[in-house]
């Protein structure tokens, strides 16, 4: 049974804090800013951070069902105040978890549960963002991460064939395109094929 142990570990803004992220507003629209107002204003931009841990995230659908992000554990935070929370406790009460903050946001537009792919979810804290991959599949065959080609195992071969793709445009086959999602990021990129590398010599 999966137990909400972030739900209870939440630490409020301090004051000072507070008064920084407050600072963001308080530059008049029309004024001409100084280069050390620029600098402080990059300053407390810089101050947020947002990850994401799927680890009991449900990460693949078939077709029809519906998107379910409560095992999804966000770690957000601005400066040095951390908060950790799960995806069953999106909205009122998560913003709460987070100091009422409305800079915080998930964006699931890309989800589409009517066809086959794989989509990437954001998640945005003030100017930070981490991002996520769920798979939708029909159900004809089994997703084996980093298969590219879709030969039942993951080797050089499937690095080569996803290399391949990516510079050529040289199609994968349905299943190739959501196995070759190695990171489960949402998109296929250089960083699958390094790590569908750096599997295949852990091998050895």
């Amino acid at each position: 049974m999966k137990q909400n142990f972030f739900r209870n570990i939440t630490v409020p803004l301090t004051c000072a804090a507070l008064a920084l992220h407050a600072g963001l507003a308080a530059f008049p629209v029309n004024a001409v800013e100084t280069d050390e107002a620029i600098a402080e204003k990059q300053y407390m931009y810089d101050q947020y951070h947002v990850s994401v841990s799927t680890t009991e995230a449900k990460l693949e659908y078939l077709l029809g069902e519906e998107l379910d992000l409560s095992g999804v554990c966000i770690f957000a935070g601005f400066g040095m105040n951390d908060y950790s929370v799960l995806g069953d406790i999106f909205g009122d009460e998560l913003l709460s978890h987070l100091g009422g903050s409305s800079e915080f946001s998930v964006d699931t537009s890309a989800f589409d549960n009517t066809k086959m792919g794989i989509y990437p979810i954001h998640v945005y804290f003030g100017k930070a963002m981490d991002t996520f991959g769920v798979i939708v599949t029909d159900g004809t065959d089994t997703v084996i991460q980093g298969d590219a080609n879709c030969d039942d195992s993951v080797d050089i071969l499937d690095a080569l064939a996803l290399n391949k793709n990516l510079l050529t445009g040289e199609k994968l086959s349905e299943y190739g395109t959501l196995n070759g999602d190695m990171n489960r990021d949402g998109r296929l990129d250089s960083a699958d094929v390094l790590d569908i590398l750096k599997y295949t010599i852990q091998l050895f």
